[in-house]
């Protein structure tokens, strides 16, 4: 598995790698698709706006389930144009959403509400994030994807990563103010450090055997 290039493609071949073959309803046809959605989404829903999650009765039907473990990209039947920009992906308690500039602009702009979080007196509703939109897509889908996993750990002493693992994506930004995501594939696993804490999945039925500090399992 090589590292981001921060682009939708790498994505796709990491979505196909990760979760296995991908089969034709697993994503949507150009013309289910809202024409004002901007370049990068397109490329996302159309690879896996309808790719199953772990357990499809968790989700709605038609859903991508995949990426509805922590945060929510919604159904594209949901996407709307609300003043000239789209709002595609909301946090798992709807605490906050995140929107992004319509129709092809070269940089399309991703806009959050999550800054209501830390800031007593925002001066807007919603402001622009730091990444590109392809960047911010990047830290989300490896984040559902460590969350999505079969089996789940976190650490509070983690270990120093082995020689065999491989950055996939460092020093993330997402929605907050400064750099919160990093991943990287070990062995079977997925192991990620979000916003200081370490998380580790894997989907195999035994546990990684690579050392990676004291696990607190919270899904197997």
């Amino acid at each position: 598995m090589r590292a981001s290039d921060g682009s939708v493609e790498w994505l796709e071949d990491f979505i196909t790698a990760w979760h296995g073959p991908r089969q034709p309803r697993y994503g949507l046809t150009e013309t289910e698709l809202p024409e004002f959605l901007p370049a990068p989404l397109r490329h996302l829903y159309r690879h896996a706006g309808r790719w199953p999650g772990p357990n499809p009765e968790e989700h709605v039907p038609e859903s991508p389930g995949i990426f509805q473990q922590q945060d929510v990209l919604l159904r594209a039947e949901d996407l709307s144009l609300r003043d000239g920009t789209v709002e595609f992906l909301s946090e798992n308690q709807d605490s906050w959403t995140c929107r992004v500039t319509a129709a092809s602009p070269a940089a399309p702009v991703v806009l959050s509400n999550a800054h209501w979080m830390w800031d007593d007196e925002p001066e807007d509703e919603y402001t622009a994030l730091t990444p590109s939109l392809e960047q911010f897509l990047t830290s989300f889908v490896l984040q559902e994807t460590v969350f999505g996993c079969r089996n789940l750990a976190t650490t509070s002493e983690p270990a120093a990563l082995p020689d065999q693992s491989v950055p996939l994506w460092l020093d993330g930004w997402y929605v907050f103010e400064e750099p919160s995501h990093s991943f990287w594939s070990v062995g079977s696993a997925l192991v990620a450090d979000i916003s200081g804490t370490r998380w580790i999945g894997w989907n195999t039925p035994a546990a990684p055997s690579v050392e990676l500090g004291k696990l607190q399992m919270i899904r197997s």
